[in-house]
């Protein structure tokens, strides 16, 4: 895939491409790209730029080489996890076999690490998830909600699945 047509969204595509080395974050990537946002409009914005098929295919495009380099595949690294899991669940060390787990989770998708985004303590009075949909919804667009509702979802199922696995090995020790 050559350059894309929009300079605008190739700059943006690079930025995040190599955000590794320069630690900028999304929305400073696309400030960065020539665009002009009011308050917390970046982080928005650089979120729905990054949902674009275009600017996706065109990040792979520009980090393929260093990921060819490296030898490293999410195969290998989802692999790795596995095993690391098993050996952990052998040698009976739960803590270590959930963040194994937590890593394949990550790695495929349905687990993504939460940053606040706002000003520190924005969201202090949040006690729980329904106060936080709330207060988000007060924030930010609709689309936002419902991705927060998908990944609540995938949270709970997760908790459920540890609680059991918790529960069960109780009893085999009992």
């Amino acid at each position: 895939m050559p350059a894309l047509n929009n300079l605008r969204w190739e700059a943006f595509a690079n930025h995040i491409a190599t955000r590794s080395k320069t630690k900028i974050s999304q929305a400073d990537a696309y400030l960065r790209s020539g665009y002009k946002t009011k308050q917390r409009g970046a982080e928005v914005a650089g979120s729905r730029l990054l949902k674009k098929p275009e600017i996706k295919s065109r990040i792979a495009q520009i980090t393929a080489p260093a990921v060819r380099k490296s030898g490293v595949t999410l195969e290998k690294v989802l692999f790795d996890a596995e095993q690391s899991r098993q050996l952990a669940m052998d040698i009976e060390q739960p803590s270590a076999a959930i963040a194994a787990s937590t890593l394949q989770a990550k790695l495929v998708g349905l687990l993504r690490d939460r940053v606040e985004v706002g000003r520190p303590g924005e969201f202090y009075r949040c006690d729980t998830p329904d106060e936080l949909l709330q207060h988000l919804r007060q924030k930010t667009a609709a689309e936002s909600i419902d991705s927060l509702h998908e990944q609540r979802k995938v949270l709970e199922a997760m908790r459920m699945i540890i609680e059991d696995e918790i529960a069960s090995r109780a009893q085999s020790t009992n």
